[in-house]
C-alpha cells in the first residue's frame, strides 16, 4: 500500500491519497508512522509537522501521542523550548488516561529530559531522569544508562557506570556520554577515543560508527573518517546520508577522481536524491570539471533543492577565475 506515499509528493497531495486508499485506522497508523519516519530521516521537518497536525485533527482522542511526535520533531530541529512544551502538554493529557502504560511514560520523561538538557536546564534534566529511574528502578539495566545520561558533566560517575555493567548497549552509551564530557572540555583525543570505544563495544548499532566517523571528519582527520564510513557502508549500503558524508571526505582530501568514481554508482540507483547530486557536483567542481558540476547543480534546481541557485553562481565565479589564471 505504501506505493501511494512517495516522498516526492508534497503533504497536501498525499493526504487525499491516504484518505482514499487507507480504509482502516490500523493501516492509517502504519502509513503515518512510515511517512513521519521517512520525513525525519530526510530532515523534512516542516512536512513532518504538517503531516502530524493533519493526523491530530483526524484523531483528536490521541492528541497526546501526536504532541509527543511534535516534540520529537522539535528536538530534531534543535528547538528545545518548543519540544519541552509539546512533551509537557502531551504528558499532561496522557496522565488523564485511566491506565497509562509505563513504556509511554518513559518516552515522555525521556523527551522532557532531552529537551531540558538542550536548554542547559540541568536540574530539570536530572529530575526527569530520576522519574525514569523511579519508574523502572527494578530493572537494573536501565538505571546505569540514565545515570550516565544526566551525568555528562561528571566523568567520574560515568566511569563508575562503566565498571558496573557488562551490557553492551549501556557500555556504548556510557562511552558516548563520556566522549561528550571530553568534548565540552575541548579534549579532542578523549572525545575521539571514547566515540571509538562506543563504536567497538556495540557493533550492532550503526549510529555509533556514524558518530565516530563524523567526529573524525570534524577533527579534520579525513582519511580515518573515510575508512570508518566505508566500514559502515559495507554493513549498511543503503544509507545515502553516509554516501554523501563519504564523498565529503574525498573532497577534503582532494581525491576528486576517486570520489567521483565512488559516488556515481549510488546516483545511478538514486537519481532523485539531491544530496548525491550535491556531492558529485562539488567533486566535479574541485576537479575543474565545471560543466559537469553545473549539470549536477541544474539537477538540484529541478529537484527544488535549497541553495541550488547560489551554487550555480559560485560555479560561474570559479570558472571565470580559472579562465583568468590560464
Amino acid at each position: 500500500m505504501f506505493q501511494y506515499y512517495r516522498l516526492e509528493n508534497e503533504p497536501n497531495t498525499l493526504y487525499p491519497l491516504l484518505e482514499k486508499h487507507v480504509r482502516t485506522e490500523k493501516y492509517m497508523v502504519l502509513a503515518y508512522e512510515n511517512l513521519n519516519r521517512r520525513y525525519l530521516d530526510k530532515e523534512r521537518f516542516n512536512d513532518a509537522i504538517e503531516l502530524t497536525n493533519w493526523r491530530m485533527k483526524q484523531k483528536p482522542s490521541a492528541s497526546y501521542y501526536f504532541k509527543y511526535q511534535l516534540g520529537r520533531i522539535s528536538l530534531g530541529m534543535n528547538d528545545f523550548s518548543k519540544a519541552a512544551q509539546y512533551f509537557q502538554e502531551g504528558l499532561d493529557e496522557f496522565l488523564e488516561v485511566k491506565s497509562p502504560r509505563k513504556i509511554a511514560l518513559l518516552d515522555f520523561y525521556n523527551g522532557l529530559a532531552r529537551a531540558h538538557y538542550g536548554m542547559e536546564n540541568f536540574d530539570e534534566t536530572e529530575l526527569y531522569c530520576r522519574d525514569v529511574i523511579d519508574l523502572y528502578g527494578a530493572e537494573k539495566r536501565n538505571r546505569p544508562r540514565w545515570l550516565a545520561w544526566f551525568a555528562r558533566k561528571d566523568a567520574d560517575e560515568i566511569f563508575r557506570v562503566l565498571e558496573q555493567t557488562q551490557d553492551t548497549g549501556t557500555l556504548a552509551y556510557a562511552h558516548q556520554m563520556l566522549a561528550y564530557v571530553y568534548h565540552q572540555k575541548q579534549d579532542q583525543d578523549g572525545w575521539l577515543e571514547h566515540l571509538k570505544k562506543a563504536a567497538g563495544v556495540n557493533c550492532y548499532d550503526s549510529r555509533y560508527k556514524k558518530l565516530y566517523g563524523t567526529a573524525l571528519y570534524n577533527a579534520k582527520r579525513f582519511e580515518e573518517g573515510l575508512n570508518v564510513y566505508k566500514q559502515y557502508l559495507d554493513e549498511f549500503p543503503d544509507d545515502i546520508e553516509l554516501v554523501f558524508e563519504t564523498s565529503r571526505c574525498y573532497y577534503m582530501m582532494r581525491e576528486w577522481d576517486a570520489g567521483i568514481a565512488f559516488i556515481e554508482p549510488y546516483l545511478k540507483i538514486n537519481p532523485e536524491d539531491d544530496k548525491l547530486h550535491l556531492g558529485l557536483g562539488a567533486l566535479y567542481a574541485g576537479n575543474g570539471q565545471f560543466e559537469l558540476a553545473r549539470n549536477e547543480y541544474q539537477e538540484l534546481l529541478r529537484l527544488e533543492s535549497t541553495g541550488a541557485g547560489r551554487l550555480l553562481s559560485t560555479i560561474e565565479e570559479f570558472e571565470k577565475r580559472s579562465n583568468q589564471d590560464c
